[in-house]
């Protein structure tokens, strides 16, 4: 399989948000080289397709909420087991850090469009030369799935706009026995937090309501050294960890997929263009 030319390190360091504390990055490895079966087995089982239904949330501003936004839904797409197209859109790559497993271009077949009404009326977004790939670091139980597509025209709604170019979707995707490990690390490290949370706020309580010098000093104390706790224990690596059912779906027999996931635009422009996080996507039942 021919691999694609090397892209920043900023969207990469979003997709190994998923793997455990200490990893270092991605390692383009050979497909046929897998250090671990995680890949080949899923690969082996998907026949007919896995059908994901795609929705767009893209903000004019990604770090304001309140943001006008173009919301689009409906791009139904189905990811094959089968060697992509030999004009797909490009995936980004990466060539330095921990070593990966990964499937290489698949092919994307696209069921439906995706739309978003305007003052005009319902408008068509055609999202084209689709392709998609798995990506697992050797010996973590998260990877990650990132779809690949070619836009021809920007589309825009209310300033929010989401550039021609290409168009990167990447989700989060566990194995069943590594999210259980992982929320049960999510589960102990909150209560860990929570602990120390209401250590300080009983400390300065107290220090309140004691009138004695020295006992004001020690909850002083404790209340500091509480807070130091919080501030190193402090970390978002368990953001992207989901927590309920409602937040997953299955993905072939023994891995499931985060269903929220970040939305990447690279404008038409050579390698010197740079991928951008311009918003957030979901999957849809």
């Amino acid at each position: 399989m021919k691999f694609e030319p090397v892209i920043s390190n900023l969207l990469f360091a979003a997709i190994a948000m998923v793997n455990l504390p200490g990893c270092k990055g991605f390692l383009v490895s050979k497909p046929d080289l897998y250090a671990s079966p995680i890949i080949p087995d899923f690969i082996s089982k998907v026949n007919e397709g896995i059908l994901l239904n795609v929705g767009f949330d893209i903000p004019r501003n990604i770090k304001d909420k309140t943001s006008p936004r173009l919301y689009i839904k409906g791009l139904s797409i189905m990811l094959k087991n089968v060697q992509a197209k030999a004009n797909h859109s490009h995936l980004p790559q990466k060539t330095i850090g921990a070593p990966i497993t990964r499937t290489g271009p698949l092919n994307v077949e696209t069921q439906a469009d995706g739309h978003f009404v305007s003052m005009n009326g319902t408008q068509n977004v055609e999202f084209e030369h689709g392709c998609w790939e798995m990506l697992w670091q050797v010996g973590k139980p998260a990877g990650s799935v990132i779809c690949s597509f070619d836009l021809a025209r920007d589309v825009s709604r209310n300033d929010a706009i989401l550039q021609a170019g290409n168009v990167y979707v990447t989700f989060p995707v566990f194995s069943k026995e590594g999210l259980s490990d992982l929320r049960a690390r999510k589960a102990n490290y909150e209560t860990e937090i929570k602990k120390h949370t209401d250590l300080h706020a009983e400390e300065l309580k107290k220090i309140s309501e004691t009138k004695n010098l020295f006992m004001k000093a020690v909850h002083f104390r404790r209340a500091v050294a509480a807070n130091e706790k919080v501030s190193l224990m402090r970390t978002n690596f368990y953001e992207k960890i989901p927590t309920i059912d409602d937040e997953i779906i299955s993905f072939g027999d023994d891995l499931v997929l985060y269903k929220t996931g970040t939305v990447w635009s690279k404008r038409s422009g050579g390698k010197s263009a740079k991928e951008i996080q311009v918003g957030q996507a979901s999957l849809q039942h």
